[in-house]
C-alpha cells in the first residue's frame, strides 16, 4: 500500500510538470534586436516584427510580421498605420504568439507580445 501511494505521488508531481510554462523551461524569448526588430521564439515557432519603410517614405508606417516553424514561413502579414492606430494580431489563430502595435507619434511605435499566455514584454520601436 505504501508503494502504491508513492508510485501516486510520483506520477502527479510528473503531470505538475507538463503544466509549466515556457518561461520555467526557458523555451521562449522576446528581445527588441534593434530600433526597428522584435523577435520572439517559442520551441520551434519564431515570429518577427519588423518597421518597414515603403517606397521612398522617411517614416515608417507599416510593421511585418513573419511567423515560422520549424523555420518554414506558416505567416506574413503587413500592417499599415496611421497615428493613434493600434493592431493586435495572433499566429495561427491560437494564444501562443500574441501582439500588439500602436502607431503613437509619426515614427514611434510602441510593441506589447505575448508568448506561450505567460510571458509578456514590451517597448518602444522607432
Amino acid at each position: 500500500m505504501k508503494t502504491l501511494v508513492i508510485l501516486v505521488a510520483l506520477s502527479l508531481f510528473a503531470g505538475l510538470g507538463v503544466a509549466q510554462s515556457c518561461v520555467q523551461t526557458n523555451d521562449c524569448h522576446i528581445v527588441q534586436r534593434s530600433n526597428t526588430q522584435v523577435f520572439t521564439e517559442n520551441q520551434a515557432q519564431d515570429c518577427f516584427f519588423d518597421l518597414l519603410f515603403i517606397g521612398g517614405q522617411t517614416v515608417p508606417e507599416h510593421i511585418s510580421v513573419t511567423c515560422k516553424v520549424n523555420r518554414v514561413t506558416q505567416m506574413t502579414v503587413d500592417y499599415p498605420f496611421v497615428i493613434g492606430q493600434c493592431q493586435s494580431g495572433n499566429f495561427l489563430g491560437n494564444n501562443d504568439v500574441e501582439w500588439t502595435f500602436c502607431r503613437i507619434a509619426d515614427s514611434v511605435f510602441s510593441w506589447s507580445v505575448t508568448d506561450d499566455m505567460s510571458y509578456t514584454q514590451s517597448g518602444i520601436m522607432f
